[in-house]
């Protein structure tokens, strides 16, 4: 997946908001130059990572019960 700077600048401000990224800006002969270290909430950020990748398996399993009517499963829309 690709993202543009600007999404890529708002979604370590939402992580630096939450205190789990520290960012740091520094000026360069280019121009400036921002870098983004985990905080020592290391162990939050992952379960922040395993609850989106339920989410995504949820979703990917709720697809698949819609798409295969014979399974019995219950119908969810997403």
């Amino acid at each position: 997946m690709r993202t543009d700077d600007g999404n890529l600048s708002r979604h370590l401000q939402v992580l630096q908001v939450a205190k789990l990224v520290e960012i740091s800006k520094a000026s360069n002969e280019i121009g400036l130059r921002r870098s983004a270290a985990l905080r020592q909430r290391r162990r939050r950020y992952l379960d922040y990572v395993a609850v989106l990748e339920q989410v995504i398996l949820d979703a990917a399993a709720a697809v698949k019960a819609d798409a295969d009517p014979a399974s019995g499963a219950s119908s969810v829309r997403v």
